[in-house]
């Protein structure tokens, strides 16, 4: 609740040039928001006996370094201040002023009479010794641990069954219902629409009754590609983000055609990649594989012109029991936000109609991981999981944008990114 306050009172104080910078109090807590805001000035003083505390008896070292996810740190201009107030009230969120932005070169904290911390802004954040990791990277070759005619003799019946019935294709809804997701009747494509799962959420977004515009938002994660190959884990992730976006109607730049607004941000999760002989011989190993999904990132946002505008990762997600370590697969989520001209023209994926054609939109060149499988290439990650079959991704994305830019005149249209299962 009160982070929805605090991205409220964000998005009410920004428009109006009230707010001259602002970070999150994420990781480091103070030391490193304000420490980062300071670079833009010159220096900074905060007083930490200001600081709300929400457990008591709080160390002065410990208020600085504290993380608070729901917090903000805002760089405001003193003429401001009294109107930014006055805005945080109506949205009844508690603003704090700890101290100001100078020019002196460094960043000070005390608490009270007393001096916690002074230190210079270039030793601050260049002083610090560089890490030196080393990284092994390896291209897996691609293999068929069978070959489809292996499961030729099954029913195809009871093969989709099995796949619908998978935890990681079967339908959230009933998760999705136990959360508000349509605050304000804004939202034009629900999560669930129909009797099938949207490629994305889309919003309405105009302030007026005449603006329709809106928001697409889509999202994409392969993490059972990480051990087969984390470069292509990472470029279907992305891929499935954007797909999921031109499912709704998004125009992605093609040629010399600029487009929607698009954009995405990623959220890396691996697992420790620093090497050490005893606690964690494969470390380079690790480390070579987020290399491969950064490259990958890196490839693919440049390829498809999409700007990745933040992200965050999370590291060390191992589980130690009994001396065994437990990793979790090199894993990354793209979230892709997309501009819709008009919202009322979203398409959904859902059968509107008995005798409806279907046609699937793919590259027309043939794909190396096809003729490694004997020219089945059989796209789906769960399908993968329960049959052993590799897959990578294949980026027609370029279709489906020209299939909705000449699919609009008169239609009504069904459009389905092919994701998982």
């Amino acid at each position: 609740i009160t982070q929805k306050r605090v991205t409220d009172f964000m998005a009410d104080a920004c428009p109006r040039g009230l707010v001259a910078a602002a970070t999150d109090n994420g990781a480091g807590g103070l030391a490193s928001s304000v420490g980062e805001l300071a670079q833009l000035t010159g220096g900074a003083r905060i007083d930490l006996a200001l600081v709300p505390l929400k457990t008591p008896g709080l160390q002065p070292w410990e208020i600085l370094v504290s993380e608070s996810q729901e917090r903000m740190t805002l760089g405001v201009r003193p003429a401001y201040l009294d109107e930014l107030l006055r805005i945080a009230t109506l949205h009844e969120v508690e603003v704090t002023v700890l101290g100001t932005f100078d020019t002196a070169g460094s960043f000070r904290a005390c608490h009270g009479p007393l001096a916690v911390c002074e230190l210079e802004l270039e030793f601050l954040h260049h002083g610090w010794p560089r890490l030196h990791l080393e990284a092994t990277v390896s291209v897996p070759p691609l293999r068929a641990w069978v070959t489809p005619t292996e499961r030729a003799s099954e029913s195809v019946g009871r093969i989709l069954l099995e796949l619908l019935r998978a935890p990681n294709v079967s339908s959230r809804e009933r998760v999705v219902r136990r959360y508000d997701h349509e605050v304000q009747a804004r939202t034009v494509v629900k999560p669930y629409q129909g009797r099938a799962p949207q490629d994305a959420a889309v919003l309405r977004v105009g302030r007026t009754d005449d603006d329709a515009s809106g928001l697409a938002v889509a999202s994409g994660i392969c993490p059972q590609y990480g051990d087969l190959d984390p470069y292509e884990a990472s470029a279907c992730a992305f891929d499935e983000a954007i797909r999921g976006l031109v499912a709704v109607g998004v125009h992605l730049p093609f040629g010399e055609r600029v487009g929607d607004f698009v954009c995405a941000c990623d959220n890396f999760c691996v697992p420790n990649i620093r090497f050490d002989a005893v606690t964690n011989p494969d470390g380079r190993e690790k480390l070579g594989k987020l290399v491969r999904m950064a490259e990958a990132t890196f490839d693919v946002a440049t390829t498809y012109r999409v700007p990745l505008v933040s992200g965050k990762d999370s590291m060390k997600n191992d589980f130690v029991s009994g001396g065994r370590t437990i990793s979790v697969p090199p894993t990354v989520l793209y979230t892709a936000v997309g501009k819709l001209r008009d919202s009322r023209t979203a398409v959904t994926a859902e059968v509107k109609a008995d005798g409806d054609c279907v046609y699937l939109l793919e590259a027309s060149a043939e794909r190396a991981s096809d003729r490694a499988l004997g020219g089945a290439g059989l796209g789906a990650s769960e399908l993968a999981r329960l049959w052993r079959v590799p897959e990578l991704a294949d980026r027609g994305v370029e279709h489906g944008g020209r299939h909705r830019n000449g699919a609009t005149a008169g239609h009504e249209v069904v459009l389905h990114a092919v994701l998982a299962g």
